[in-house]
């Protein structure tokens, strides 16, 4: 076959290279993630995962499966053990593992890597949309061996984040592939599975800002962004709505207003540093209470946190992927540094 016959049978080295360096990608990112927690596969179950889950009969039958849909993640657990988390998608992965491998932990925990591997693939699948391949292949690999990401992965009970990692990073995937081809089916997957994520876990509600930010550092026109904004936002809203009819009332109050900003400060310097410098993590951190804004370690933090989300205003144009990381990193702590307890 001639040179040009093979062009006009649609072979290119370009797309063949770039098929070649995916799979290779895929690779090395399965053997990065496998490699750092082949130990986890030998775990048992731990803390809530006894609670919750091994020892919930709850989950033991499959006509209650449906129930999940309207409950909250303490169901099974008896009369007056409640908290204010909404995690119907979570809780029915237990519920379908339950039936699967009963209080076997091993399942569980190859069902914990698997998830982590595959928001290791979105997130390289989605970077190689804003970045070159090996800069995308990089931010993933750095992604699947962060100390910080142990928790999820190895604690069972922590898999609401994974699974609300996996279904934000595909919402956006799609949201980056509606904006090549296929825009209505693309941009109807990307809706679909922010609303898994937000079932998931409820900090999936600041995925609109996240999509507000990045077409916004594009310069689109006000009427595009606002829409695209609009659409995802009415999907939190009515998810909000649900989550309240099932949830009626907070278990757990909240603090004054200058005390939270004040704290809220320190948590975020704290999660910056834990993300840049991953050493001495813990399960569990008692962050010191600040009680005022006056307080020159909430002074310092808040300089500290403005200054990078300053530098994320500064790169949108040059750098709009380490833009839209800063945004994402910080967005996705609002809902758990103490603002506000949701």
């Amino acid at each position: 076959m001639t040179t040009e016959s093979l062009y006009k049978s649609g072979f290119s080295p370009a797309r063949t290279a770039r098929k070649h360096f995916f799979a290779f990608a895929l690779a090395i990112l399965a053997g990065a993630v496998l490699f750092t927690y082949w130990g986890a596969f030998g775990g048992d179950f731990v803390w809530d995962d006894i609670a919750f889950i091994a020892a919930n009969g709850f989950l033991d039958d499959p006509a209650n499966l449906t129930k999940i849909l309207a409950s909250g993640d303490t169901v099974g657990l008896g009369e007056g053990v409640h908290n204010p988390y909404y995690r119907p998608v979570t809780t029915l992965t237990f519920a379908l593992e339950k039936l699967l491998w009963d209080i076997d932990p091993t399942g569980y925990h190859v069902t914990n890597v698997l998830l982590h591997l595959l928001v290791c693939f979105l997130i390289f699948a989605a970077a190689r949309k804003m970045m070159g391949s090996p800069q995308a292949l990089l931010a993933a690999l750095i992604f699947a061996v962060h100390p910080a990401n142990s928790e999820p992965v190895v604690y069972i009970s922590a898999r609401a984040d994974l699974i609300c990692a996996l279904f934000m990073t595909a919402a956006f995937y799609f949201h980056l592939k509606s904006e090549e081809k296929d825009k209505s089916l693309n941009f109807i997957l990307s809706m679909a599975a922010f609303t898994l994520a937000l079932f998931s876990k409820i900090v999936a509600g600041v995925f609109p800002l996240i999509i507000l930010w990045r077409l916004y550092s594009l310069g689109r026109p006000k009427g595009e962004v606002a829409l695209k904004f609009a659409h995802y936002a009415a999907v939190a809203a009515v998810f909000l709505i649900i989550r309240s009819l099932v949830l009626p009332v907070e278990s757990w109050g909240q603090s004054p207003l200058e005390t939270r900003v004040a704290t809220s400060a320190t948590t975020l310097a704290t999660y910056l540093r834990h993300a840049l410098l991953p050493f001495d993590l813990k399960v569990f951190y008692d962050f010191p209470i600040r009680t005022t804004l006056a307080d020159p370690v909430v002074i310092s933090s808040w300089a500290l946190v403005i200054a990078v989300i300053a530098s994320a205003f500064l790169l949108r144009k040059k750098m709009p992927a380490v833009s839209l990381g800063i945004i994402w990193f910080f967005a996705g702590l609002l809902p758990v540094c103490g603002l506000a307890m949701i």
